[in-house]
């Protein structure tokens, strides 16, 4: 599953924006999924900061985003 996620992160470098906007959870978030799992992150001038990788059965509701 590592393996996985490092290669979306590696995609997410290169395509920063192919993650689906998450205004709902909270400003400038964006996700994508990966098995099981969602990475939530955001989108600076010259990177992505992954926030959080979360098990795609939370309930993002409940979690704090900041």
């Amino acid at each position: 599953m590592l393996d996985r996620i490092e290669q979306k992160l590696l995609m997410l470098a290169d395509n920063p924006r192919a993650g689906r906007e998450r205004p709902e959870v909270a400003g400038g978030l964006r996700s994508v999924p990966v098995g099981n799992y969602v990475i939530f992150y955001r989108i600076e001038p010259d990177a992505i900061i992954v926030v959080r990788v979360l098990s795609g059965y939370k309930d993002t509701d409940a979690i704090e985003f900041g």
